[in-house]
């Protein structure tokens, strides 16, 4: 200041002179007002030097400070953000917010410097909130606070910005179904965006288990297979009807809610028929059912023909329940992706209904046939075993209380005339000849034996009594 004052003075004593020179001569009146000049450049000077010292002494007594350090936040995209800078004692110095990561100053004080609409300021007693609307990914990073003062101070805060997991529709090349021929390649491609970055999930939407190699024939393997499959591509080589069906891609990031996309897998191929049984017996008056089933992609047309070629049904007009005149109907059953069972009920079975029938199936890429041979057989009525047995018990019986009553008879009537013996003897033997006597086991003998024996043993009787 002092310094400024004599530069001051200076100045003003050679104006003065240059003026004076050009008049020529120095007055009284020039040498007062070059005193007043000096007078008023020492107010000045003191002045100015007791303001410096008061502001010096206010900033020593209350230097702006941060309460808390700037706090870190993580906020789903759409959401709005706001960082948070809390500051004491700022007085008339100045406070700003900076993104790091693009190296832009975004506010002084409440004044917006980004060009971004989305960037507010507000001010809340000790507190500078930075809102940041609508927040995407861009807006990730490190954002600092700081005071402009004698010693510049900073805070910086993180802001994390999580994204649900989105999938790439363009991905999809395929669309949302596919069609392949059996024993060809296929491989699915599904991609995904978010952050953090998503875990793609392949999974059947029938929950069964996912071939990625060819199962065994038959029935289809409930052992083998896993229940899902991780990554962005799903791949079967080669591919089999039994990887037909319906696939999630599900994609997730801790972030909810997961996503998911699903694709149907057409396999094609010729049909195959697979009979339960070749032959069925059924009983005259009564209905019976021929099953023929049969796997086929895309589902084969089926025909029912007798065994003179003539149509009995088509699946292109099946009848679903029987009326009071039909003689032949025909249902046809999915019971898979690529299963069918055709049925062919004939009702009120006659023997001429004995004889072979065809199970006709087609397809785009190819054909095949099948036969089931009938045999229509009388009502037979199944033998009570348990009547036959008590009937004979109560013939046996009745049979073995004769023959002790004539036993007992027989030996009353000898007790009383020894000679009877002989007698009844002759008679016996007269009666039963060596051929039949002897054959015992036969029921016809038997029955003839003890009748004649009997009336034997009555004549006897009476002639004793004579």
């Amino acid at each position: 200041m002092v310094f400024e004052y004599f530069q001051s003075t200076w100045n003003n004593l050679n104006e003065l002179v240059k003026f004076s020179k050009f008049k020529n001569h120095v007055n009284q009146r020039d040498s007062i007002v070059l005193l007043l000049i000096m007078l008023i450049n020492l107010v000045n000077l003191s002045s100015s030097k007791h303001l410096l010292v008061s502001n010096i002494n206010s900033n020593n007594q209350g230097r702006p400070e941060f309460i808390q350090s700037v706090p870190n936040l993580s906020i789903i995209t759409g959401k709005d953000a706001i960082m948070r800078c809390s500051v004491k004692n700022l007085g008339k110095n100045i406070i700003s917010w900076h993104h790091l990561e693009s190296n832009s100053d975004l506010t002084i004080n409440k004044q917006i410097l980004s060009s971004n609409p989305r960037i507010k300021i507000r001010q809340e007693k000790d507190d500078w909130l930075l809102i940041i609307s609508n927040v995407s990914l861009e807006d990730r990073g490190f954002y600092i606070c700081r005071i402009n003062w004698l010693e510049p101070k900073s805070q910086l805060g993180y802001l994390n910005v999580v994204e649900p997991p989105r999938i790439d529709e363009s991905s999809f090349t395929s669309g949302s179904e596919k069609t392949v021929r059996e024993n060809s390649n296929l491989t699915l491609t599904c991609r995904a965006s978010g952050n953090p970055s998503p875990t793609i999930e392949w999974r059947r939407e029938d929950g069964r288990a996912i071939h990625q190699s060819s199962p065994s024939s038959g029935l289809y393997p409930e052992s083998s297979g896993v229940p899902k499959i991780i990554g962005d591509e799903l791949s079967f080589n080669p591919i089999t009807r039994w990887n037909m069906g319906s696939y999630l891609c599900i994609a997730s990031n801790s972030i909810p809610p997961s996503v998911s996309r699903r694709i149907m897998i057409y396999v094609q191929f010729a049909p195959v028929i697979r009979i339960p049984s070749v032959s069925v017996t059924g009983t005259k008056g009564a209905n019976v059912t021929l099953q023929c089933s049969s796997e086929s992609s895309p589902i084969a047309d089926h025909i029912w023909l007798d065994q003179n070629d003539s149509l009995l049904g088509s699946s292109l007009s099946p009848q679903s329940t029987p009326t009071i005149r039909s003689k032949y109907v025909i249902q046809l059953i999915k019971t898979y992706h690529f299963k069918v069972t055709y049925q062919l009920t004939i009702i009120d079975l006659d023997y001429n209904d004995t004889g072979r029938y065809i199970c006709f199936v087609n397809n785009t890429l190819g054909l095949a046939r099948s036969s089931i041979f009938l045999q229509v057989k009388d009502y037979q009525k199944p033998v009570d075993s348990n009547s036959i047995s008590a009937e004979d018990s109560d013939e046996s019986e009745s049979v073995r209380v004769d023959l002790n009553s004539s036993r007992q008879s027989t030996t009353e009537s000898t007790n009383h005339n020894n000679n009877n013996n002989r007698i009844a003897s002759d008679i016996r033997f007269a009666t039963y000849p060596d051929d039949t006597y002897n054959q015992p086991n036969k029921d016809s003998a038997s029955s003839m034996g003890q009748s004649m024996f009997l009336i034997s043993i009555l004549l006897l009787t009476i002639r004793l009594n004579c």
